[in-house]
C-alpha cells in the first residue's frame, strides 16, 4: 500500500513540476513582450525585426512596463447595436448581392469615420483636462 501512496505522490510531484514550468516561462515570455511593447500576434509572426523594421511602439523596457502597468485607460465608446441594425435593414432591402456589397462597404466606412471622429474628440478633452 505505501509503494502504491508512493507512486501516486511521485505522479502528483512530476506533474505539478511540469505545469510549474510551463506556467513560469508563459509568464516570462508575457514580460518580455511587455518589455518590447509587443502583443503575442506581432511577436508570432515576427512583425518588428530590430534590424529591418524596428518597432515604432517601443519606448524603452522601463516606460513599456509604466505604461503597461500605470496608464489609465478609457473605455471605447462604440455602438455596436446601431452598426448591425443598420446592416440588417440593409441585407432586407437588397436587390443584388453587388448592391449589398457595396451597402455594407459604404456604412462600415461611415461607420469608421464617425467612431474616428469621436474618438479625436475624447482624447482633445482628455488633453485639455
Amino acid at each position: 500500500m505505501e509503494h502504491r501512496n508512493l507512486i501516486v505522490t511521485m505522479c502528483f510531484i512530476l506533474i505539478s513540476a511540469i505545469t510549474t514550468a510551463l506556467l513560469l516561462s508563459l509568464l516570462i515570455l508575457q514580460i518580455y513582450l511587455i518589455g518590447k511593447n509587443v502583443t503575442t500576434n506581432e511577436y508570432l509572426k515576427n512583425m518588428y525585426n530590430d534590424k529591418d523594421n524596428p518597432n515604432p511602439f517601443d519606448e524603452g523596457c522601463v516606460e513599456n512596463f509604466r505604461l503597461f502597468f500605470m496608464k489609465k485607460v478609457y473605455p471605447k465608446q462604440i455602438n455596436l447595436s446601431y452598426l448591425q441594425k443598420r446592416i440588417l435593414v440593409q441585407n432586407q432591402s437588397k436587390h443584388s448581392s453587388e448592391m449589398e456589397i457595396g451597402n455594407k462597404c459604404e456604412i462600415f466606412a461611415n461607420f469608421s469615420n464617425k467612431y474616428e471622429k469621436e474618438e479625436k474628440k475624447i482624447e482633445e478633452n482628455l488633453l485639455h483636462q
